[in-house]
């Protein structure tokens, strides 16, 4: 390969392809975080437009030769913890009465996960696909950010009752709680979806936006809307894992010695204090919820969760060395069976690191932690570091990181600028232009 073709990731293509490329990486990053359950049948098979996206990045920009040794190893990594998913496959294949659904979930989540390696190499062999990048999550932060404001503001009422509906009744047709039950439910805060799956998957999907503003070329009048937005979503969609997932964020990027200038941390400090009191104002229902003073208190929410813990372990206890290696089958421990009602007990547990050892084995299991040990050892500043430990927070959370194949996707995208040079520029190229 020649050095040009290094330098410059659209060499090898004609100048109107590399144009509509990045015309489709930028629609499919504001897809991932503004409409991500929109989705068109072919046939009875429901396609993901977010999905599509991803496919056609994939196929266009996944070219390792476009990086370093270093970061060729951790695309190496993720490819072989990738691969060590395909036995849980078959696995689940053998054991299923559908195995088409089995197929169909799997691939997605599988599309989803590769897509770390897709956007690994766009951001860190190119600074102007890293600009596109991290301006097109910005536009889904604040889409997804005002979205959850005005569904608080108006409990989906009026035209945002409207789109709400049309959204998440009509037009996705994924959710099992339709927005007006959402409001008016008797024992339940209401809480911002903001188009997502629920509020937990929101509030993971925001947090996660915050972790790519300091590295956002905005002025500060920018980042003070969308950092102060994004904070009175994260309240409006009361969840408390998802608060303190962009706590840590915010708490890397002010500590950080290499994270930005002064300046903007002074202004993302500005915008967190500004978000939390425009949140007091405006979602006191959500504030109290997070205070742990409704619904039970917060005692209730932990014994929901560790509860399961128990049986779930007896159950993987009593697996047999292959399924404990390689998995009991894709599709068997998830939180929804094929019909659609709920699991048994001891087949879901909300942790999404769990639910990989128990689905896809011990191997895929060692490969995930040793991938995110990877990341955080190759970051360079300490808000990307900050990046790995909030999705490793939000992994043990909440099954959303392994349900719902968006967000990993998005998760996906948060991580590999997380392991990109903090310049946007490969260490390969870097070397070559000295």
């Amino acid at each position: 390969m020649t050095r040009a073709a290094v330098l410059t990731p659209a060499a090898a293509i004609p100048r109107a392809a590399a144009d509509s490329t990045w015309v489709v990486l930028a629609i499919t990053v504001v897809f991932l975080g503004v409409i991500p359950l929109a989705r068109i049948p072919v046939g009875s098979v429901p396609v993901y437009l977010s999905d599509i996206g991803l496919g056609a990045l994939l196929v266009a920009c996944l070219r390792p030769s476009r990086l370093a040794s270093r970061e060729r190893a951790i695309l190496a990594w993720a490819a072989a913890f990738l691969l060590s998913m395909l036995p849980s496959l078959f696995i689940g294949l053998a054991t299923s009465d559908q195995p088409i659904f089995t197929v169909y979930y799997f691939a997605r989540r599988f599309l989803a996960l590769s897509s770390f390696g897709t956007f690994f190499v766009l951001v860190s062999s190119s600074a102007r696909t890293r600009r596109i990048v991290l301006a097109a999550a910005a536009v889904a932060l604040a889409g997804t950010s005002l979205w959850a404001i005005a569904e608080v503001v108006t409990r989906s009422t009026g035209v945002v009752g409207q789109i709400d509906h049309f959204y998440s009744d009509v037009l996705s047709q994924a959710v099992l709680q339709t927005s007006v039950d959402r409001w008016a439910a008797a024992w339940k805060v209401p809480r911002a979806t903001a188009g997502w799956w629920n509020a937990n998957t929101t509030g993971a999907a925001v947090a996660l936006g915050t972790g790519l503003l300091p590295g956002l070329a905005a002025g500060p009048a920018v980042i003070l809307g969308l950092a102060g937005a994004a904070w009175v979503a994260l309240v409006a969609t009361g969840s408390r894992q998802a608060l303190v997932a962009g706590g840590l964020i915010v708490a890397a990027t002010l500590l950080g010695r290499r994270t930005g200038s002064p300046r903007v941390r002074r202004w993302l400090a500005i915008a967190v204090a500004v978000g939390l009191v425009g949140a007091l104002l405006l979602a006191s229902d959500q504030v109290a919820r997070v205070a742990g003073t409704s619904e039970g208190g917060l005692e209730v929410g932990f014994e929901s969760r560790w509860n399961n813990y128990p049986p779930y372990w007896d159950t993987l206890w009593q697996s047999n060395p292959l399924t404990f290696l390689f998995g009991h089958g894709a599709e068997e421990w998830t939180v929804v069976n094929r019909v659609g009602t709920p699991a048994n007990p001891e087949s879901f547990v909300s942790n999404a690191l769990l639910l990989t050892l128990s689905e896809n084995g011990a191997v895929p299991f060692v490969l995930a932690i040793g991938l995110l040990t990877m990341l955080v050892r190759h970051a360079e500043t300490a808000w990307q570091r900050g990046i790995v430990v909030t999705v490793v927070w939000l992994l043990n959370c909440d099954n959303h990181l392994y349900l719902s194949p968006q967000l990993i996707a998005f998760a996906g995208l948060c991580l590999a600028v997380a392991a990109a040079p903090a310049s946007g520029t490969s260490t390969l190229r870097r070397r070559l232009t000295g």
